[in-house]
């Protein structure tokens, strides 16, 4: 992990933070898999992942580009696929902000 690069990203049932300002929305980012607590654990690798590569090129751009990480509006759901098992999806939007001054 290079120096600045987000270390974790904030998981969030709201879709409006008090106190934190988007500045980038950087799109959707979902996770399948067989529990509702593996489905989250993905999806928070998911958006590190996404997060450290939006850094890097945002760094790229613009030196000072760091900012804080987080997914909002985050929603699981059940189903079950073709086989019969069941089937964990979670998602939210992730976004890059700063706490409002």
């Amino acid at each position: 992990m290079e120096p600045g690069e987000p270390a974790s990203v904030t998981l969030l049932s709201v879709d409006n933070l008090q106190g934190y300002v988007p500045e980038r929305y950087l799109g959707l980012v979902q996770a399948l898999a067989a529990s509702a607590a593996e489905a989250t654990k993905a999806l928070e690798e998911r958006a590190l992942n996404r997060a450290r590569r939006a850094n890097a090129d945002a760094l790229r751009h613009r030196p000072a580009a760091g900012g804080i990480y987080v997914v909002l509006g985050v929603r699981l759901a059940a189903g079950i696929n073709a086989s019969g098992q069941p089937v964990w999806v979670a998602y939210g939007t992730l976004v890059r902000g700063h706490r409002a001054t």
